[in-house]
């Protein structure tokens, strides 16, 4: 049975863990030898993750003894990782300059360098949930965050090692299920009880909510960010909300039951033009049909890279894609700097009598030139003056 499964960045291997499995199997579509089997020390894989840098082919590996190691790809070797760790590995994250930040059930997170060597380890006051790099523009990958719980998200600054901080919410929100960064150093956080919120982690704005709005009335399962398309996708109570970050409007609502009614599954109807997302998924229960108690558990929310396909899994088996249904749709999906709105943009009345003129201009050197004749003469000729005789 497969248990992990993980992609490489670049999209040319695929990482497989099986249950019970002391070899990892790498499957590369585009080579001939398209499986590659790796001998691990151990058959009790909790984790995998690669490497984000373009510059090598980096998979960590943790087990639910708290062991890490990491595989070069390039090299095919293996290097076991010092750490102190003696209870399952839960997450971890790379980042740019190929350090790995992991976090286990001993409440500890250890950040790694590729030979194994380690860099630093923290003590933490929860069991981490989730371990994310991120930061600001300038620096993007200087902050580790945990999410410690989901009560609270810790943010160690890997260039202030001393001045940690922690970002605490309302205990209305519910638990913290999922973050992103996103932009100059901003996190949006999803919560249990269905608030979607956006933070800052500028100093003068530590603490301070950007924004908040309750999405779902029930709950909340996942949060994605895409910042090709420059929206965000959450799930819950059924159904899966896509709003456009730039003035926070909801453009798409789908509702998946648990089960697909048979009308639909024998009608094959195809999506109405009112909805943002045609499911890829072939007939289902999909549609803008009216809410009903939640019955249907989401299991994973993901945007492709691009931000034009969102697929989401469920608990009862269920795999639904979907994507947007036309170029005109998608053009008002994307930031005004794009060139798919920039028609789209008013064009100032200072502008439009610059444009006019020089267009005039332009005609009248045209026809003197055609004509040989001033442009004083194409003047007179076009406006109907005649000189008295």
């Amino acid at each position: 049975m497969c248990t992990l499964l993980e992609w490489s960045e670049n999209g040319d291997i695929l990482a497989i863990v099986q249950a019970n499995s002391a070899s990892l199997v790498l499957w590369e579509p585009k080579k001939t030898q398209q499986h590659q089997l790796v001998d691990l020390p151990c058959k009790d894989i909790s984790f995998i993750k690669w490497s984000k840098s373009p510059h090598s082919l980096l998979l960590a590996i943790g087990t639910n003894r708290g062991q890490v190691y990491i595989y070069d790809h390039a090299r095919g070797t293996k290097t076991q990782v010092a750490s102190k760790h003696k209870r399952r590995i839960l997450c971890g994250d790379w980042n740019l300059e190929d350090k790995f930040a992991f976090g286990s059930e001993d409440r500890q997170i250890t950040i790694c360098l590729p030979s194994g060597r380690i860099f630093d380890q923290v003590k933490i006051k929860a069991s981490p949930h989730s371990v994310t790099f991120g930061g600001k523009t300038e620096d993007k990958d200087a902050i580790l965050s945990v999410n410690m719980g989901g009560k609270t998200i810790l943010l160690y600054d890997l260039n202030e090692r001393e001045n940690a901080l922690e970002l605490a919410f309302q205990a209305r929100y519910g638990n913290i299920v999922s973050y992103q960064w996103f932009g100059n150093g901003y996190i949006i956080a999803g919560f249990s009880s269905g608030y979607v919120v956006i933070i800052s982690t500028h100093l003068n704005e530590i603490g301070q909510e950007q924004y908040c709005a309750k999405f779902h009335e029930h709950s909340l399962r996942e949060i994605v960010y895409n910042e090709a398309n420059g929206t965000v996708a959450t799930c819950g109570d059924n159904c899966i909300k896509v709003v456009r970050m730039s003035d926070w409007k909801e453009i798409a609502v789908e509702y998946l039951d648990s089960e697909p009614p048979a009308s639909s599954a024998t009608s094959g109807t195809p999506p109405t033009s009112s909805s943002m997302l045609a499911d890829l998924s072939g007939p289902s229960s999909s549609g803008s049909g009216s809410m009903q108690a939640p019955s249907l558990t989401f299991e994973d929310l993901q945007w492709t890279p691009d931000g034009r396909i969102l697929s989401v899994s469920s608990h009862n088996g269920c795999l639904h894609n979907f994507m947007i249904l036309s170029s005109a749709l998608r053009s008002s999906l994307f930031d005004l700097d794009s060139p798919f709105a920039a028609v789209l943009k008013p064009i100032a009345p200072w502008t439009m009598l610059f444009t006019m003129g020089f267009m005039v201009i332009a005609v009248l050197l045209v026809i003197s030139m055609q004509f040989e004749v001033s442009c004083w003469d194409v003047i007179r000729a076009m406006s109907g003056f005649v000189e008295g005789l």
